[in-house]
């Protein structure tokens, strides 16, 4: 997966100019496994191996919206739904329908989660199952997130992702999240 989505990740920074970053689950965890951070001075910085609990973030969302019924049921029972911070906590219903919206558009917005100053939207990659196996993400400070460079994002992360997964042998009839 990295292999393939590298030059990816490389061309959709250079077209966006913003920090991409590669993820995958472990467990119950979201875990950053590559990035390509983007060439302005004031930017988002990546970190392999960052990890978070799957019900925070865009890309962690993505994945947790790539779980089954019966593997979202088990993670709510084993995970406490609590902010980035601990010190807020996390609607089990909100988090159902943000859940059900990343079915529909098909990627995933979030905005001041991890940090007061990040923004990111990430899209799902597929295994060779059709099921959620990573996250795709355009990271980016919460101040340049205007609704003009989300739609840009959006339709970027889109075509990129679509690259991976027509890489992988892929067409859009079998992604499923």
């Amino acid at each position: 997966l990295r292999q393939i989505a590298y030059p990816v990740m490389r061309a959709l920074r250079d077209r966006l100019n913003e920090t991409i970053i590669l993820s995958i689950r472990s467990g119950f965890r979201r875990i950053s496994i590559d990035h390509v951070e983007s060439g302005q001075s004031i930017r988002r910085t990546a970190q392999s191996g960052f990890e978070t609990p799957l019900h925070i973030g865009s890309a962690g969302k993505v994945l947790l919206a790539g779980l089954n019924e019966s593997e979202l049921d088990h993670y709510f029972t084993q995970v406490p739904l609590r902010a980035f911070d601990g010190a807020g906590k996390i609607d089990q219903k909100e988090l159902l329908a943000e859940i059900g919206a990343i079915h529909e558009r098909g990627y995933s917005i979030a905005f001041r989660e991890i940090t007061a100053d990040a923004a990111a939207l990430s899209a799902p990659l597929y295994d060779h199952r059709g099921a959620t196996c990573g996250a795709l993400t355009v990271s980016l400070p919460a101040d340049r997130f205007s609704d003009r460079l989300r739609a840009q994002c959006i339709r970027e992360l889109l075509k990129a992702t679509d690259e991976i997964l027509t890489h992988l042998g892929f067409s859009a009839d079998r992604k499923s999240t």
